[in-house]
């Protein structure tokens, strides 16, 4: 019996043996298996099956699962009479007989081959024993992480991982896309692989992967199924301009940012922007999450568009931007000279400013006197400019406009100029104008002027209105020339050049030349009109003042080639207008100007000065009211009835002086201010000459007459006694200055002899002289003239209208009626 057991263990041992070679995995084989069809034929990690039977042994599987750790063993075909169990592990015990356990565990010591010695012992008694070789290599681990199951994109990346005991390495990662019918090289570890999907279709993923153990470790399979439309679309947006939608500036070239994503694994394959409305796109070259790039634009408006493309093959275009760009206009100003003025010179400076708003810079500023720039002046500057502009003369329009560094032009700024071209001018021509002469020749002198920077060139003279011939003078701006006179009246004409090329209007003066003193008289004549008689040579030319009887002429004053004669037109006592007149020096129609109307009202004498300023003297209101007018303006002396003022007067630098006289009382008059002279008296004449003022005037009891005289020119007077005597109340000018003489006109005592007087100024000597007479009462000289050493008088002798020239009497007319009041001597 024993025998048949051994016999039996041996046949089983030889079986086992036998199975165990015809069972044991070629490793090279096992690589070489990569058909999918046949991957259920070979079993998983390192499974070994051994049937064990025979001599009364119940026949019975053992599977074992090699790992490093442990040998994983489960024992089929015996369910019964197994009472124990004992492992043996590369002839190491294993916790001894144990239990029968169908599945357990046993140690292992590490990878490599090794053996599992199993011994059962069943109930009979009997034991079987088998020894299985195998041999613990690590199997790869191997997962699908990416996509998850489900509906997937045509487009897809599979992200995988796998790994392997340490020692060992994946030398290999394969992905089928059909349940494992066929794999594809895909890459080893952390794994990733693009692949492309038929749309519609379903799928399941399986990976694996080969370790260096040469075992295969596969992924748990994942379904999907294509579907095109769930591929992402890329995103992209405006980030620069910051503000979106409807953006203004000033500026073409701006920088524009973005950013651009997508999802599901795809990447941005190209950015690209329109600016033209989406009509077409221009790539930047920029693929990255955060792009930027620079662009032109125009100006106006421009919308502006992003798109992105991925590489699922979607793109998408931006929400758009509008960027208005608006290129500012330059700005100009004048800021000298003023709008509207007036200037006297062709070549005038002309300065301002030019702005435009930041980046842009002002590039030029230019000119012009015409709106259409046709003619251009390019200024010195830019933001701060300046040019010099000829302009003609007359009104001037001055153009400016500033171009800016963007190619725009401002809008034009103008200015008017007026140029008026300076004329020259004449002025302190020597002799005054009516001068009188008996020369044959005279010098002719003056000044002329013109505003600068312009300059007198020459001046020019002739006794013709056409300047021919002419006589260029000595000198420009103080000029001089000697002219040749006619007998008669000569008008000289004179004008002067400047620089400018402007002419001064011709500017003339009268010289009357006579061989003989002309003679004027002022009175009444035979029929009792206001008359003016001029004597030439003993030829006497009466010209009548005014047609109505009872007028008297009194006072008289040369001033230029006028005679101004004040008097009276009527009757004293009647309806009447006191007045002066005007007229030629050589005589002819007298203009009469009004100064007051009514009775008593009367004007004695009258100075004009320069400007012309006329002043009158005499009385007014129509009740012998002392008054005088400044160009017919009306000033009291005294505003009470009886008040006169009955002589002559002057005036120096505006101060008018004069005597004045109210009953019998006489008075001195100066500028509102009244001193008396004397109580019961007549003040007659006025005289200032040096400085000194001589005063006339007689007193009521015992006649005296007194030359009352001032010689600081105040109010305080010192009188000296001509004779006891009346001297008429003298209404013009009873005195004259001569050569350091001073003649005084007047009667003898009672009337009875006209006469003058002749003092020395300096010794205060009085010597009288008797002028002849006709008839021995009312014999008056009313005023005196002296000329040329000669002394000439005034009056009437009762029965003649007549003057006395150095005592010799010349008779005007034969009447009882007319008389002679005042005598000019000219020249």
């Amino acid at each position: 019996m024993r025998k048949i057991i051994i016999a039996s263990m041996l046949t089983v041992l030889a079986a086992a043996s036998f199975g165990s070679f015809f069972l044991q995995k070629n490793k090279n084989e096992i690589n070489r298996r990569d058909n999918p069809s046949d991957r259920k034929s070979i079993l998983p990690d390192d499974q070994k099956i051994v049937t064990v039977g025979a001599d009364g042994v119940a026949v019975f599987s053992a599977v074992i699962n090699a790992r490093q750790t442990n040998l994983s063993v489960t024992i089929t075909g015996v369910t019964a009479g197994i009472v124990k169990q004992m492992l043996i592990v590369n002839g190491i015990l294993s916790n001894g007989w144990q239990p029968f356990a169908q599945t357990f565990s046993v140690s292992n010591t590490g990878w490599g081959p090794g053996t599992l010695r199993i011994t059962l012992e069943f109930v009979s008694g009997k034991t079987g024993t088998t020894n299985i070789p195998f041999d613990a290599e690590p199997t790869p681990v191997v997962s699908i992480t990416s996509p998850a199951a489900g509906v997937v994109m045509t487009n897809l990346t599979v992200l995988g991982s796998a790994s392997i005991a340490a020692g060992f390495t994946i030398t290999s990662i394969e992905l089928s896309l059909n349940n494992g019918v066929s794999f594809s090289d895909v890459g080893n570890i952390t794994w990733s692989t693009n692949v492309s999907l038929i749309d519609t279709q379903s799928y399941t993923l399986i990976a694996r992967a080969l370790g260096s153990s040469g075992r295969y470790g596969y992924s748990a399979p994942v379904a999907i199924t294509a579907n095109s439309a769930a591929l992402p679309l890329p995103s992209i947006a405006f980030t620069l301009p910051t503000n979106t939608g409807s953006i203004t500036t000033n500026i073409t070239n701006l920088t524009i940012a973005g950013t651009a994503s997508v999802s599901g694994g795809y990447s941005i394959t190209n950015i690209s922007l329109s600016i033209d409305n989406g009509a077409s796109y221009q790539s930047i070259g920029s693929v990255s999450a955060s792009w930027s790039t620079n662009v032109i634009l125009a100006e106006g408006l421009n919308t502006l568009y992003a798109r992105a493309y991925a590489d699922d093959n979607k793109d998408t275009i931006s929400t758009p931007i509008t960027i208005a760009v608006s290129l500012p206009i330059p700005d100009i100003v004048i800021a000298t000279p003023s709008n509207g003025i007036n200037t006297n010179v062709t070549n005038i400076q002309v300065y301002g400013t030019a702005s435009i708003a930041t980046p842009y810079t002002i590039t030029k500023v230019e000119l012009s006197t015409n709106a259409g720039f046709s003619t251009l002046v390019t200024a010195t500057g830019t933001s701060s400019w300046m040019s010099n502009i000829i302009i003609a003369e007359g009104v001037n329009t001055i153009y400016v406009r500033s171009y800016g560094s963007d190619g725009k032009i401002s809008a034009v700024s103008n200015i008017t100029v007026t140029c008026t071209l300076p004329i020259p001018a004449l002025a302190s021509i020597i002799p005054m104008n009516g001068t009188i002469t008996n020369a044959s020749n005279i010098m002719v002198s003056g000044m002329s002027g013109i505003a600068p920077p312009y300059t007198i060139t020459k001046v020019e003279l002739s006794t013709n209105a056409s300047f021919i011939p002419v006589i260029t003078a000595n000198g420009t701006s103080t000029w001089m020339s000697n002219i040749v006179l006619a007998d008669g009246v000569n008008t000289i004409y004179i004008r002067s050049y400047g620089s400018d090329g402007k002419i001064s209007p011709p500017t003339n003066i009268t010289i009357m030349k006579y061989t003989t003193n002309l003679i004027y008289l002022t009175g009444q004549d035979r029929n009792g009109h206001a008359s003016l008689w001029i004597i030439n040579s003993n030829i006497i030319s009466s010209n009548v003042l005014s047609p109505t009887p009872g007028g008297v002429a009194y006072g008289m004053h040369p001033f230029n080639s006028t005679m101004f004669i004040t008097g009276e037109n009527g009757p004293h006592a009647g309806a009447h207008d006191s007045l002066y007149w005007t007229m030629p020096l050589s005589g002819g129609a007298a203009a009469p100007h009004i100064l007051a109307n009514g009775a008593y009202t009367r004007a004695f004498d009258v100075y004009v000065d320069a400007g012309p300023t006329v002043w009158v003297v005499g009385s007014c209101d129509g009740t012998d009211t002392a008054c005088y007018w400044t160009n017919g303006v009306k000033v009291y002396m005294h505003p009470g009835f009886s008040w006169e003022a009955p002589g002559t007067f002057t005036v120096i630098t505006n101060t008018f002086y004069s005597t004045l006289h109210s009953g019998a009382n006489s008075y001195f008059y100066m500028n509102g201010m009244q001193s008396m002279l004397a109580d019961s008296g007549y003040s007659s004449g006025i005289l200032i000459t040096n400085g000194v003022i001589y005063l006339t005037a007689q007193a009521s009891a015992g006649y005296s007459n007194y030359l009352y005289i001032s010689s600081n020119g105040g109010t305080t007077f010192s009188a000296i006694t001509l004779t006891n005597g009346s001297i008429p109340a003298a209404k013009n000018g009873n005195m004259s200055y001569y050569a350091g003489m001073l003649y005084i006109g007047g009667c003898l005592p009672g009337n009875t002899a006209p006469c003058y007087w002749m003092i020395n100024t300096t010794n205060g000597m009085v010597n009288q002289v008797l002028l002849p007479h006709v008839y021995s009462s009312n014999c008056i000289a009313y005023d005196i003239s002296c000329k040329n050493g000669s002394v000439y008088a005034a009056g009437n002798d009762g029965a003649t209208v007549c003057y006395w020239e150095n005592a010799i009497q010349h008779v005007i007319e034969t009447s009882t009626a007319g008389s002679i009041q005042g005598i000019r001597v000219l020249p």
